[in-house]
């Protein structure tokens, strides 16, 4: 279904189309991977709620509320199989797992869910230091040296050495200047407008849709998402920019 034109309609057929294949109403997290329908935050502003559009759909809304015993016994479970804890990125692409967002509610965190069943997350590093230039530029050339070029921004944030990418981005006052400052020429490192826009185009294309900004940063072809909204000004306007507007609200 396009990016740019949700009618209610399009998408009521389409939700009972797959309803009736499945014997069921599709899940939260089935709707937000199907590549014909739009997500689920577009729907629930088009239809009100998850319950409404189900509803409108023909099929009661039931809700299956599990024990805390059952939701830490799935969770277990799917830890012994993966023989380590879970992030919440792997139970939410598992179709027979709860979302993680249910965890969070029940046990007010991912952390204290894994807490439960006997994993420790550790702490993520801060950065303690008083955020000088000259320090992080020194580590960030310890990172260019051992890559052989400037490091990415991926590459930055995954560095436990060093702060979070758009902290350090902060500190230096864009991309390109850090660049510079490892001496490198920025300009070979930096794509043009066009060249942006047509990463945007080419995701959009495999998804069927427009890509969202968590899609493009898992993509390893892609440039950051940072890097669109620096040059563009906002990923909103990158996109509109790409041919792919934002859909306006609909009054039902």
């Amino acid at each position: 279904m396009s990016n740019k034109n949700y009618r209610p309609k399009e998408i009521i057929k389409e939700l009972k189309r797959w309803a009736r294949r499945l014997g069921r109403f599709p899940m939260h997290k089935e709707i937000e991977n199907n590549p014909k329908l739009p997500s689920m935050s577009v729907i629930k502003r088009l239809f009100g709620s998850y319950k409404e559009v189900a509803k409108r759909c023909g099929y009661p809304f039931v809700v299956h509320r599990y024990t805390d015993e059952e939701l830490l016994e799935m969770l277990k479970r799917k830890a012994s199989k993966l023989k380590r804890a879970p992030s919440r990125r792997e139970i939410d692409r598992d179709p027979n797992m709860p979302s993680s967002e249910v965890y969070m509610r029940r046990f007010c965190s991912w952390r204290r869910a894994l807490h439960l069943i006997g994993f420790e997350i550790p702490k993520r590093k801060v950065y303690k230091g008083s955020l000088k230039p000259k320090d992080l530029l020194e580590r960030l050339k310890v990172l260019s040296k051992r890559l052989g070029r400037p490091p990415k921004l991926r590459e930055i944030q995954k560095d436990p050495k060093l702060p979070y990418c758009r902290t350090v981005v902060k500190v230096f006052g864009s991309y390109e200047k850090i660049v510079q400052r490892l001496g490198y020429r920025s300009a070979r490192y930096k794509y043009s407008d066009e060249e942006l826009l047509n990463f945007i185009r080419k995701k959009a294309k495999e998804l069927g849709r427009r890509p969202s900004k968590r899609e493009m940063d898992r993509d390893r072809r892609m440039p950051w998402s940072d890097t669109f909204a620096e040059r563009f000004g906002s990923w909103r306007r990158a996109c509109h920019l790409a041919g792919y507007p934002s859909p306006k609200r609909r009054s039902l």
